[in-house]
């Protein structure tokens, strides 16, 4: 249910924080409206390896969130999505190299 996701969010955070180390202890609204409004076709599981990824990349205090990280609803279609990012930067310098 798209209400418990905020309380997922904080449960997960304070988890993978202490796993990993680290010293996330905000979530930016942004991020959980983002997460909040995401419809999870990987249910809990798929909301879990987001905010895990989220603590692992996060330096400070403050949970680093892409909201790319949900394009597409899986994790799956994102690889594909992020290729095609990578692809389109690479022929980009190539042109610009000429």
């Amino acid at each position: 249910r798209r209400s418990d996701v905020p309380e997922l969010v904080e449960h997960f955070v304070n988890v993978f924080a202490a796993k990993y180390g680290r010293a996330v202890t905000t979530v930016p609204a942004a991020a959980v409206r983002s997460l909040t409004a995401h419809d999870w076709p990987g249910n809990v599981r798929e909301l879990q390896n987001v905010v895990e990824r989220a603590v692992i990349v996060s330096t400070g205090a403050e949970l680093a969130f892409d909201p790319g990280w949900l394009v597409g609803g899986t994790v799956a279609e994102t690889a594909k999505t992020w290729a095609a990012q990578e692809r389109q930067r690479i022929v980009d310098a190539l042109r610009a190299a000429g």
